[in-house]
């Protein structure tokens, strides 16, 4: 599925889907658990108050997500890239999913619905 919905760098391969500030997935690693930002079929990215937990590049990341209707998909990926603000003591950390471990196309389709209301 491609994101038509943008031109140039914008564009992605495959649809995302943004949550809003409040209810949100949650992502499990480990005991920890950190709330969605966004989610793809190739990718999520989550928000921490504790970035240095995390680094950029080959580490292996295995996880849960844990939806809004309670349904769990485990996952495995790599840590794509951490994004730090001045302003604010949390960071944005995107993982790329590696293949066989994503959100399926049909989750993302719920998700959007369930966003949209």
């Amino acid at each position: 599925m491609v994101n038509t919905n943008f031109n140039g760098r914008e564009r992605r391969l495959h649809a995302r889907i943004e949550y809003p500030p409040g209810p949100r997935p949650v992502l499990v690693i480990g005991e920890d658990e950190f709330e969605v930002e966004d989610i793809s079929e190739k990718g999520i990215k989550f928000i921490t108050e504790h970035p240095a937990r995390f680094n950029a590049g080959l580490k292996e990341v295995q996880a849960r997500i844990i939806f809004a209707d309670r349904k769990t998909r485990e996952i495995r990926g790599a840590i794509l890239r951490i994004e730090r603000s001045e302003l604010s003591p949390e960071a944005k950390v995107a993982i790329f999913l590696y293949d066989g471990w994503g959100i399926s196309p049909e989750r993302i389709e719920k998700e959007r619905k369930n966003k949209d209301g």
